[in-house]
């Protein structure tokens, strides 16, 4: 599915509809409904911050505007704010590289009541490359699992953007036309599908 992602004055665009596919989705773009808008201040953050908070019933995650008498740890009627579409598409690659590396998806949803998620937030940052280790999975090289862990990030404020994955050191190994696709990405040029095909075996 392709949508529109930023305006021309480069102001990104909000969505607060599900788009795509349960098992590549990251959670913020499980938006609830308004009846639904109590949700818990995480530590360390101050009213009006923007942050990725949980519902109070603990079964959501997504990014909301605290209020101005938001308190650490309290629950409070919070703001919604949709989702933006860069963050997500990295996401959703990072979803993509865990299952081409592990054979398998990461998890069915990413919301708290999947196990598979559950077990990733609790690891913190490190959570894709626990859960592949969990499954016996092969590992990537060191820097294409900190990158993918990076990419899987649950906060989207915290993922890398798409030109720093492209600059990742994973990619340094690459030569030949491979290379030249990638730096030609990450320099926000759209190489030609005679490029791409010459990239073949």
């Amino acid at each position: 599915m392709a949508v529109q992602s930023i305006l021309s004055s480069g102001e990104l665009l909000c969505y607060f509809s599900k788009v795509g596919k349960d098992g590549y989705r990251p959670s913020e773009c499980y938006v609830p409904t308004v009846e639904n808008d109590w949700f818990k201040a995480p530590e360390g953050s101050t009213p009006g911050d923007i942050v990725m908070a949980k519902s109070c019933d603990g079964k959501l995650l997504c990014e909301v505007r605290l209020p101005p008498e938001a308190r650490p740890g309290q629950i409070c009627k919070v703001e919604f704010m949709g989702y933006t579409v860069p963050p997500v598409d990295v996401f959703v690659a990072g979803v993509c590289l865990f299952t081409l590396n592990c054979q398998g998806p990461a998890f069915a949803s990413a919301r708290r009541c999947d196990s598979c998620f559950a077990f990733m937030l609790a690891a913190g940052d490190d959570g894709p490359v626990k859960l592949a280790t969990k499954w016996n999975k092969r590992a990537l090289a060191p820097a294409g699992m900190s990158l993918m862990a990076a990419m899987m990030r649950s906060d989207p404020a915290r993922r890398p953007t798409i030109g720093e994955c492209l600059a990742s050191a994973w990619f340094a190994s690459l030569d030949g036309n491979a290379a030249s696709l990638v730096r030609a990405c990450a320099d926000g040029v759209v190489p030609s599908p005679a490029a791409v095909g010459e990239t073949g075996p």
